[in-house]
């Protein structure tokens, strides 16, 4: 708790809220604009938001509390509690988790509202559904990232720059599935997004077969590799920070 009230206290956290916001309206206008459904408003809400701004947030918001940490000069302090080194930044990435997992549900929500907006039927429970599980796999695929911030955490610039060079990579990468584009890239990034459409369809129509079936990845193998890349991940974070200097 005392993790997301350090976070709650930095003024990033009111721009990512507004993005929240945003993000949805954008997406919302658009749909009016293009006549498109609330199922249209879904999958925009998915790309632009769980695949772009989410991680950015997820591990923008481990950056801001390591950050806070060296700025504070408080890890000495923790550490002559008692504390294990290695539960500090635990606890710090799963504060991160439940950040990045509160903007999924928020945009979720500002997302009902632009439903009612747009034409065709709403599905509020699907399209929960599929915000969730993509959330959840972007968060694993987008893991890795956590590395580079954990070795760079005393240069906040640095660690800013990498972590969002790679970001935006990764998202590049996935915007290039979209158009059916880079089938044979294998990156978690793209696994995530290939086990995850079917699940973003929360209106089915045969135009739609195509793209199903191009991007066909077998569901267990992706969510065993996504969760292996997470538990890999988070592993080494945890033990490069308890080998760095304080």
């Amino acid at each position: 708790m005392n993790e997301l009230k350090k976070f709650k206290n930095q003024k990033i956290t009111r721009v990512l809220v507004l993005l929240a916001a945003v993000i949805p309206i954008a997406n919302t206008l658009l749909c009016l604009k293009q006549h498109l459904s609330y199922k249209n408003l879904v999958g925009l809400n998915i790309l632009f938001g769980n695949f772009l701004v989410m991680p950015c947030l997820f591990i923008m918001s481990l950056v801001v509390l390591l950050q806070t940490e060296e700025q504070n000069d408080t890890l000495k302090n923790v550490l002559l509690s008692g504390i294990a080194k290695w539960k500090i930044i635990f606890i710090k990435i799963c504060a991160s988790v439940i950040i990045a997992f509160a903007f999924i549900v928020l945009i979720w929500c500002t997302g009902i509202i632009g439903g009612f907006l747009t034409e065709g039927t709403l599905y509020p429970v699907k399209g929960f559904i599929a915000m969730a599980l993509s959330g959840i796999a972007v968060i694993f695929a987008s893991s890795p990232i956590l590395i580079a911030v954990v070795i760079f955490k005393k240069d906040f610039l640095l660690s800013l720059i990498i972590s969002n060079c790679l970001l935006i990579a990764n998202f590049l990468f996935t915007w290039q599935l979209t158009m059916l584009n880079g089938l044979n890239v294998y990156m978690p990034v793209c696994i995530a997004m290939r086990v995850t459409y079917p699940y973003q369809i929360v209106e089915y129509a045969p135009n739609l077969q195509h793209g199903i079936d191009a991007l066909y990845f077998p569901e267990l193998t992706g969510w065993t590799v996504l969760m292996f890349t997470m538990g890999l991940s988070v592993g080494m974070s945890l033990l490069i920070y308890e080998y760095q200097e304080v």
